[in-house]
C-alpha cells in the first residue's frame, strides 16, 4: 500500500510545490516530510492535519487513506485559507472577511477620488467664472 508521503510527493509533483514551502506554510518543523521519506517511516496524523490546513485543494481522505481523489473538487473546498501567523501558529481567515475587506478598501479609494474630482471640479468652475466675468 502506498505511504502518505508518497501521496503527498505526487501532490507535490503535481502542483510544483516544493517540500521546503509547503513545511513552512504548515508550520512543520524542518525536516519533518524529509524524515518521513525514509525507510519504515511515514507522515503523522499530526503533520497531515498541517498540511491539509495549508493545502487547502489537498484532499483530506486521499491523503491518509489514499482513497478518493487527489484533489478536492470545488464544491467540497473549504472557504478558508492559511496564513502564517506569528511564529508557527496559523491564523484562519475566511475568504470572504478576506473580500469584505477588499471591497471596503476599495470604497475608500473611491470616496478619496471622488473628493479629489469635487474639489477639481470647483476649481474649473471658479475658473470659468472668471473667464466670464473679463469677457
Amino acid at each position: 500500500m502506498e505511504k502518505r508521503i508518497e501521496r503527498l510527493d505526487k501532490y507535490l509533483k503535481y502542483k510544483h510545490l516544493s517540500t521546503n514551502k509547503v513545511s513552512v506554510d504548515a508550520g512543520l518543523s524542518t525536516g519533518v516530510i524529509a524524515k518521513s521519506r525514509e525507510p519504515n517511516r511515514d507522515l503523522s496524523d499530526s503533520a497531515c492535519k498541517k498540511i491539509l490546513n495549508a493545502c487547502l485543494d489537498l484532499s483530506d481522505k486521499w491523503l491518509f487513506d489514499g482513497e478518493g481523489e487527489m484533489l478536492k473538487s470545488e464544491n467540497t473546498a473549504p472557504i478558508t485559507q492559511t496564513v502564517n501567523g506569528v511564529g508557527n501558529n496559523n491564523v484562519k481567515i475566511s475568504t470572504m472577511d478576506k473580500a469584505l475587506d477588499e471591497i471596503a478598501a476599495q470604497r475608500k479609494l473611491t470616496e478619496n477620488a471622488l473628493k479629489v474630482n469635487a474639489k477639481s471640479q470647483e476649481q474649473i468652475d471658479r475658473l470659468l467664472a472668471l473667464l466670464e466675468k473679463r469677457s
